[in-house]
């Protein structure tokens, strides 16, 4: 059977939800409530946290997440076992492979201090970059100066959007970060990166929470009619 992969129920369910969002823009009778919803600042941000959820689902299916544990240096399967978040050693007291060793004598305590700072630079510079860019367009477009288009910044209706991206942005990139040379979450029996394990599970998941959105939509849409 067609969906009997959750990668294949991931996409369907992915093309509904998207076909629903359409139906629910032409719908002329039930447009103002849609647009109201849309500038609910709890709601923005419940959909921001989706569709994040939903790329890296994404990801998972396409195979894009391999390519990028990859490169991570970690999150492969190991030969050693159980190990703690953060740990260089399995629980029996083999070593990790995949795990850099401490550079330069670092304490544990000290590389993910070292770590975190470092994503927090890295996403802080580039979440600024792009609101100066945004701000530049906006005056652009609007025909205003700069520093009026970045006041208007703080009215705009899909403020609560962009904060949770940012949000979200330097989250990931916090993560990416501890993750290369590390399991982030630790390694279970079997030797797998739970970090990596958890991310496997998201198409489904995401599955899940876009039927959930839909059902919420329509039986709200079908109460206010």
């Amino acid at each position: 059977m067609i969906f009997e992969s959750a990668e294949a129920r991931f996409l369907f369910v992915s093309a509904c939800f998207l076909g629903f969002l359409l139906f629910l823009e032409k719908r002329q009778t039930q447009r103002a409530l849609w647009v109201k919803w849309r500038q609910t600042a709890l709601l923005q941000s419940l959909f921001t946290v989706t569709l994040f959820l939903w790329a890296w689902a994404l990801l998972v299916v396409t195979g894009g997440l391999e390519s990028l544990v990859a490169t991570m240096g970690a999150a492969q399967r190991e030969i050693a076992g159980e190990s703690a978040p953060m740990a260089m050693v399995a629980i029996n007291g083999e070593p990790l492979s995949h795990v850099l060793p401490e550079p330069g004598g670092w304490s544990p305590a000290a590389w993910v201090a070292r770590r975190s700072l470092i994503a927090l630079i890295a996403s802080g510079v580039t979440s600024a970059a792009f609101v100066v860019i945004l701000g530049v367009a906006r005056a652009y477009r609007a025909g205003t100066g700069v520093v009026a288009a970045f006041t208007e910044l703080k009215t705009l209706s899909w403020r609560p959007t962009l904060l949770t991206a940012i949000g979200l942005w330097i989250a990931t990139n916090w993560t990416l970060f501890l993750w290369q040379g590390r399991h982030l979450l630790g390694t279970d029996p079997e030797g797998y990166d739970r970090l990596l394990t958890f991310l496997h599970t998201l198409p489904e998941g995401v599955s899940v929470i876009l039927w959930g959105l839909m059902l919420g939509l329509w039986i709200r849409l079908r109460r206010r009619e």
